[in-house]
């Protein structure tokens, strides 16, 4: 599943550099080459296995929920609703208030201002790619697309909330880099710096409680 996300993440930002589809393409290849003794044994009774696809996140706002809502451990084993037959753990992406206004502000804000939408920017290229497997999470966007593309591994994805993983990663990435360069460019007070503890704190404390 990670192989099938990390390639359908690559393949989105290919779209925004037309210079990256030869690496893409290279790195597609020769990582399937690596990946055979794991690959070919299930493509070997591919014909047995049923897929049954089951969605993803039932809306945005699910999605935003998924980030910002502590979910109780038998929340987690319920199923969302009537219609979606996913538990709450396959939407599970905690990582609390000040984690989403840390990746909201540092992580697609400030490289979107920095950066004037060029998109030759790499920061607005993963963003934009990020964008794009975080649609294909949501609902039935993924099925339309293996409507079309009815191939292997596309076809294995059963549960597309939980490729929101990669985008999320990516968003952290920019997010502390852009947050580091803050930090660099200001000197803070001693109240500053423990406004920012404080922050800190109310993170690993809300992490705490999800773990």
């Amino acid at each position: 599943h990670l192989l099938t996300w990390s390639m359908l993440f690559l393949g989105a930002l290919a779209l925004f550099n037309v210079r990256l589809i030869k690496p893409v393409l290279l790195g597609a290849l020769f990582t399937g080459l690596v990946c055979l003794p794991r690959l070919l044994p299930p493509m070997l009774v591919l014909e047995d296995i049923t897929q049954e696809y089951l969605g993803g996140f039932p809306s945005l706002n699910d999605l935003f929920a998924s980030l910002v809502t502590l979910r109780h451990p038998t929340q987690a084993l319920q199923a969302l609703n009537d219609t979606l037959p996913l538990n709450g753990w396959e939407v599970d992406f905690y990582i609390g208030q000040v984690g989403f206004w840390l990746l909201a502000v540092f992580g697609i804000f400030l490289p979107l201002r920095a950066e004037q939408f060029k998109k030759t920017s790499p920061q607005i290229q993963v963003l934009f790619a990020s964008l794009v497997v975080a649609l294909l999470s949501i609902g039935e966007i993924y099925a339309w697309l293996v409507r079309v593309v009815t191939l292997p591994p596309l076809t294995g994805e059963r549960v597309t909330s939980r490729m929101l993983i990669v985008p999320l990663v990516m968003v952290l990435a920019l997010a502390v880099t852009e947050l580091q360069k803050w930090l660099n460019a200001r000197g803070f007070p001693g109240w500053g710096n423990g406004v920012l503890l404080a922050l800190a704190a109310l993170l690993v404390h809300d992490l705490f409680q999800h773990l």
